[in-house]
């Protein structure tokens, strides 16, 4: 599909497959078409992968062991050159016509961000079923731990998923992440558990293969008191989801 309105602004509300929808712009319009944007560079950055220092242990052998925790006890274990992925080199980005050229803006940002650069840009964005939202957020955060990688404050070590899904910085996420966006204001709204039917919106021939990357793997119990009072304070987010399946 091209994009006449480019570029489009596609907003990744973290644990919502962003993961994957990056790898599909780089493989659909190319590297050097996509730039990407996250708080932490507080820059738009066009990343670049080298082909030195590539790891000894190829990638799907390296996510196999983060699936468990033994293999995250292994990984840890492993010298530094063997769990590293290929280096990749970030070119900031400032000059209006590289921006204007781009296909795609992806990253952590406010619906809003971009307004007074880019009027009139499309936006799109992908929406979660929000208990798996918020247990593939739990997930991760455990994951990262028991990597030794620091965590975001909403996770502190041994609480548990009930703890960390029903305290109020998880409740109603993805509403909260759009700061009262209006789903009528994005040109392109899909939901993970169709990410396929999604990507076939900008490649119609299925050039590209969809692939779903940085899945978190595990189970949680929950009872159906949590599930109630997850419900309920979550009812922002199941209207949203309702809505982006509808």
């Amino acid at each position: 599909m091209g994009l006449e309105n480019s570029p489009l602004l596609s907003v990744h509300i973290p644990k919502t497959g962003g993961i994957s929808r990056k790898e599909f712009w780089n493989n659909l319009y190319g590297p050097e078409n996509v730039l990407f944007y996250y708080p932490q560079n507080g820059n738009l950055v066009l990343y670049r992968s080298s082909d030195e220092n590539k790891p000894l242990i190829n990638k799907p052998i390296l996510r196999g062991l983060l699936e468990t925790k033994q293999g995250r006890i292994l990984y840890r274990l492993l010298p530094p050159q063997m769990r590293k992925s290929s280096p990749r080199t970030a070119k900031i980005i400032d000059d209006d016509k590289t921006i204007e050229k781009a296909k795609v803006i992806h990253g952590h940002f406010h619906p809003k961000h971009f307004a007074q650069m880019l009027q009139g840009k499309d936006l799109t964005t992908v929406l979660r079923e929000p208990l798996d939202r918020v247990k593939s957020h739990f997930l991760f955060s455990v994951k990262k731990h028991e990597l030794g990688r620091e965590t975001a404050s909403e996770y502190k070590p041994g609480m548990t998923f009930t703890e960390y899904a029903l305290q109020e910085s998880m409740q109603n996420f993805q509403a909260k992440f759009l700061k009262g966006t209006p789903l009528s204001d994005f040109a392109y709204v899909g939901v993970l558990d169709h990410l396929d039917r999604y990507c076939r919106i900008f490649d119609p021939e299925g050039r590209v293969q969809i692939q779903r990357l940085n899945r978190t793997q595990g189970k949680i119990e929950r009872s159906d008191e949590f599930m109630r009072n997850f419900r309920k304070l979550n009812e922002l987010d199941y209207q949203l989801y309702g809505d982006a399946l509808s």
